[in-house]
């Protein structure tokens, strides 16, 4: 019968195994009980990590935590009886192992489920951060907006009561390309000199909070015509001061007698940027190359200068585009002013020819 050949065939393991075990040496013997040593300490550390808990330490006060259980007396009786299950041992070697596995899937289940709850948390305070980053780049937007409009508000009442200053009529000025600016010009007289001049005459002071001002209007205004003009008026304002600094010589005429800086800047006051532009690139490749005959020192000290003649050529340019813009701003306010009047005066003559009309419909009734 196969039951009986199967306890045959463990029967025969068994004494084989003992036989093994009477023919080894001392050192295979003790190898032996080492590996299963080992074999065991290997697997009840498994079964700890898997199970949390220790023989020593868990809430169930069990020292044989880590073993299978095995209801002795049930076993016996049933090997008494006959009746005894020959692969028990084997089955319920079988059972925990499908129970570790099975505890090993939920815990996996856990642990991603966690990974999963900290992805989304991960997720959500990123969203949350770039929020707020959003949130304050907006307010910070609005709170500019807010100055830049108080800074205009004050400086329209300034013009308005004839109190305007440099900053006031360089902005004011700048507004005109602004399209959004369009209605706030009514009764504006334009400071018709060039940018580049409203700096003679000024005082060290005046110079300093001017530039101070300049700066301001740099942070605040971020369109790229608005932004050449003010960085372009900053370094005709600094110019200024270095003036002012050496005694009103040029403070980059180092090493050039100011006669000759004088007749370089007649020739060059009246060039377009671009003409400088061009001048500046040929001059920094000559100091660039020097080379024999070539006065270093000297072309150094025009390119330093040119810095400010380009940037009193851009407000130029941009002066004769604001003056362009203006003209045209009053000659529309002028034609709508004009039609504005002709209409009045026709209504005007009908509003009279009708009340002849009616004059002299009465006096041919008193006839």
């Amino acid at each position: 019968m196969p039951h009986d050949d199967d306890e045959e065939d463990r029967q025969r393991r068994r004494e084989a195994k003992q036989l093994q075990k009477e023919l080894e040496t001392p050192e295979e013997k003790y190898r032996r009980r080492m590996e299963k040593k080992t074999k065991k300490a290997e697997r009840k550390s498994k079964d700890e990590a898997l199970l949390g808990y220790t023989n020593e330490s868990n809430p169930f006060g069990d020292a044989n935590l880590s073993e299978s259980f095995v209801w002795k007396k049930k076993v016996d009786k049933l090997a008494e009886e006959g009746t005894l299950d020959p692969q028990w041992r084997k089955k319920l070697k079988s059972k925990r192992e499908e129970l570790r596995n099975e505890i090993d899937e939920v815990k996996q289940r856990r642990n991603q489920r966690e990974r999963e709850r900290e992805l989304a948390e991960q997720q959500r305070a990123e969203i949350q951060r770039q929020e707020e980053a959003r949130n304050a780049v907006e307010f910070e937007k609005r709170g500019e907006a807010f100055d830049v409009l108080q800074i205009k508000l004050r400086r329209d009442m300034r013009l308005k009561d004839g109190r305007g200053t440099a900053i006031d009529y360089l902005s004011k000025n700048i507004d005109l390309l602004c399209p959004e600016e369009e209605d706030n010009f009514t009764g504006y007289q334009m400071e018709m000199r060039e940018p580049a001049k409203l700096v003679d005459g000024k005082s060290f002071r005046e110079l300093e909070d001017l530039q101070d001002d300049i700066k301001k209007f740099i942070i605040f205004e971020k369109a790229a015509k608005s932004q050449e003009y003010w960085r372009a008026m900053l370094v005709v304002t600094e110019d200024a001061l270095d003036k002012l600094k050496f005694g009103g010589q040029e403070a980059s005429s180092s090493g050039v007698h100011a006669t000759v800086m004088a007749e370089v800047v007649e020739k060059l006051k009246n060039k377009s940027h671009q003409e400088l532009v061009v001048m500046e690139e040929a001059m920094a490749g000559k100091v660039k190359t020097g080379g024999s005959g070539v006065d270093v020192e000297y072309w150094s000290t025009i390119l330093q200068r040119l810095r400010v003649l380009k940037a009193s050529a851009k407000l130029r340019e941009i002066h004769q585009e604001i003056t362009d813009v203006f003209v045209s701003k009053l000659e529309r306010i002028r034609e709508i002013e004009r039609k504005k009047e002709e209409e009045l005066e026709r209504e005007k003559r009908k509003r009279d020819a009708e009340l002849q009309k009616w004059m002299n419909a009465a006096a041919g009734e008193s006839d």
